[in-house]
C-alpha cells in the first residue's frame, strides 16, 4: 500500500470512484503492468463494499431485494381484512340500531284502534306515546323502521248503543267506556280490564232535579203528566238509576237526551225533571236547578283491552299505556293503580231495571215503571228468517227454538237503537233473545211481538 501511495501520491480509498480511478489523472506516466495491478485492487475492494451494502439493506424490515411479481396471498390477506373491517363496521351498526328491539315492548299487530265516546283530541298525546313507543314484533319490519299505525275512533256524538256494538265486533282493541253499562257490556265480551277512567273519582251519583222554582219538591209529587227528561236506554246515571228510582210510578217520558241537553230543557221549562250524573253534568251549587233525589253510588268506568289481541300484545299495550307520561294520562282521563270497578251490585239494580221495562212502553206516554200485578215475563229465541219495513216499523220474521213463526215488531227509532244501523240485512239471520211481558198477541197473520223498548231485544250473534 505504501509502494502505490508513494507512485500515485494517493491513498487507495482515494482512487475509488463508481469503478473510475482518479489517479488516472494525477498519474499517466505509471508503468502499464503497476496500473492494471492498482486497478483490480481498487474494485476488488468496491465489490466487497458493494456486497456488504446489499447484505445489510436485505436484514432492514419489509426491506429486500423487490420481486416485481404481485404475491397472491398477500393480496388476498389484504382484501380479507378489508372486508372484516366493513363487515365489523356493519355489525356494529345494525347491533346500535337494535338496541330498541330488544329494549321496547313489541306488538304483532299493524293497526291499534282505540275506541271512546270523549273528545279525540284528548287522546293525541297517547297516541304519539304508543307510536314513539311500541316496536313491530317482526324484525324485518322494524329495521324498516315500520311504524304502529294509531287510529283513534269516536267522540261525544256516538252513542252508547253503537259503542257497545263496536265492542260486539271486537272492532275497538283499546275500548274507553266512559260508562259503567259500557264496562259491564265490555266485560260481557270477553274484553279485559286495564286501568280507570277518571281515576280520581272512583264512583258517583245521580240525581233527579228540577228548576229551583219548581213546585215540585220530591218523588212523591211526580204524577201521570209530569214530563221527565231521561237519556239514553243504556246511561247510567240518566236512565238506569232513575228507571230504578220511578218504579211504582207512571210518567210521561222525554228520552234519549244528552246529560247537557236535559239540563238546558229544565232550565227552559220544556220539562218538569231531568236525571244526569252530579258533579259532571249538574252542578250542586248551581242556583237555578234543585236536585230533590240522589242515587246510590254507581262504580265508575273502565279502559278494557280486546280479546282479539294476543296476550303479548296486551301486556305490551298495557306496559306503554300504564308507563305513559302522567300528564298524557290525565288528558286522556286514565289513570293506573287502581282496582277494576266492582259491578256486583249495579249488576242486580240493571237486571232488576230490565224486568220492569219489559211491561214499559216508550212508544207513547205516559209510560208505566212496573209490570201489572201477576204479570208473567216470557223469553224467547228465535232467527230472523226475514225483514221488511212498513209504516214507520221494521217487521221481523222469526222462527222460534218450538218451530213457531213470530212477527216482531219495532219503530224505526228504536231498531236503529238496538242494531246500530237502519239497514233490513244488518239484522237478517241473526239469532234473537226476546223477552215479553204475558204471551204473544195471536192475529190473523200469525203470533205477533211487539217490542217497546231496547231492553226486550238482544242481539245474541
Amino acid at each position: 500500500m505504501v509502494v502505490i501511495q508513494a507512485a500515485t501520491g494517493c491513498k487507495l480509498d482515494q482512487l475509488q470512484s463508481n469503478n473510475r480511478l482518479v489517479w488516472e489523472e494525477k498519474a499517466p506516466q505509471l508503468n502499464p503492468k503497476l496500473k492494471q495491478f492498482i486497478n483490480k485492487l481498487a474494485a476488488r475492494d468496491y465489490h466487497q463494499r458493494y456486497l456488504s451494502a446489499t447484505e445489510a439493506l436485505a436484514n432492514l424490515p419489509n426491506i429486500g431485494p423487490r420481486d416485481d411479481k404481485p404475491d397472491p396471498l398477500r393480496l388476498i390477506k389484504l382484501i380479507t381484512i378489508a372486508a372484516s373491517s366493513v363487515i365489523g363496521l356493519a355489525v356494529i351498526a345494525l347491533g346500535i340500531k337494535s338496541i330498541p328491539y330488544f329494549t321496547k315492548p313489541k306488538i304483532s299487530v299493524d293497526t291499534v284502534k282505540i275506541g271512546t265516546l270523549w273528545k279525540p283530541d284528548a287522546y293525541m298525546g297517547l297516541s304519539n306515546h304508543l307510536e314513539e313507543e311500541l316496536i313491530p314484533a317482526n324484525y324485518f319490519d322494524f329495521l324498516k323502521d315500520k311504524k304502529i299505525n294509531i287510529i283513534i275512533e269516536g267522540d261525544p256524538s256516538l252513542t252508547y248503543e253503537e259503542a257497545q256494538k263496536r265492542i260486539a265486533q271486537k272492532q275497538w282493541d283499546v275500548a274507553f267506556t266512559l260508562s259503567p253499562i259500557n264496562s259491564i257490556f265490555a266485560l260481557d265480551n270477553d274484553y279485559t280490564y286495564l286501568a280507570a277512567m277518571f281515576p280520581d273519582s272512583t264512583s258517583y251519583e245521580g240525581g233527579i232535579f228540577v228548576r229551583g222554582d219548581s213546585p215540585i219538591q220530591s218523588l212523591d209529587d211526580l204524577q201521570a203528566s209530569t214530563i221527565v227528561a231521561l237519556g239514553s236506554f243504556n246511561s247510567a246515571s240518566s236512565f238506569y238509576m232513575p228507571a230504578y228510582t220511578l218504579y211504582g210510578k207512571t210518567v210521561s217520558v222525554d228520552k234519549g237526551n244528552r246529560g247537557s241537553k236535559i239540563i238546558e230543557k229544565v232550565k227552559n221549562a220544556e220539562v218538569d225533571v231531568g236525571a244526569a250524573a252530579i258533579g259532571d253534568s249538574i252542578r250542586k251549587d248551581d242556583p237555578d236547578l234543585r236536585i230533590i233525589h240522589v242515587s246510590p253510588k254507581i262504580p265508575g268506568s273502565g279502559v278494557y283491552l280486546s280479546p282479539e289481541l294476543s296476550q303479548g300484545d296486551r301486556q305490551s299495550l298495557s306496559k306503554v299505556m300504564l308507563n305513559a307520561p302522567s300528564e298524557v294520562q290525565k288528558e286522556a282521563n286514565y289513570g293506573p293503580n287502581v282496582p277494576e270497578p266492582d259491578y256486583t251490585e249495579f249488576r242486580k239494580i240493571m237486571a232488576r231495571v230490565e224486568e220492569i221495562l219489559v211491561c214499559s212502553d216508550f212508544s207513547q206516554n205516559p209510560v208505566n215503571f212496573f209490570c201489572p200485578e201477576n204479570t208473567e215475563i216470557s223469553q224467547i229465541r228465535a232467527r230472523v228468517n226475514g225483514t221488511s219495513f212498513k209504516n214507520n216499523h221494521y217487521l221481523l220474521r222469526v222462527v222460534g227454538e218450538d218451530n213457531q213463526i213470530y212477527t216482531v215488531t219495532i219503530g224505526k227509532e228504536l231498531f236503529e237503537t238496538i242494531v246500530g244501523s237502519d239497514k233490513l240485512t244488518d239484522i237478517q239471520n241473526k239469532n234473537l233473545a226476546i223477552t215479553i211481558p204475558g204471551e204473544p198477541t195471536m192475529t190473523d197473520t200469525g203470533l205477533n211481538i211487539k217490542v217497546n223498548q231496547a231492553q226486550q231485544l238482544q242481539i245474541v250473534d
